[in-house]
């Protein structure tokens, strides 16, 4: 009885580690805070990208896979 419950917390802290890790690990893997984008004829435009992340939330918005 005493084994089982052993086993089961040390499950559990390694998945609570494991998902501490992949946030920090995402978390760190913003890109650049600011990037420049080509605007055409004004030229590269500035882009607060970090801005945008925190707005949006959902990086998929704007980096969405194309899957033909």
């Amino acid at each position: 009885m005493r084994t089982q419950k052993t086993k089961f917390l040390l499950v559990v802290a390694m998945l609570v580690i494991a998902g501490a890790v992949t946030l920090a690990i995402a978390e760190q893997n913003k890109g650049a805070k600011d990037i420049e984008l080509y605007g055409g004829k004004r030229g590269k435009v500035p882009f607060a990208h970090h801005s945008h992340q925190e707005k949006l939330g959902n990086c998929d918005v704007c980096h969405t896979p194309i899957c033909l």
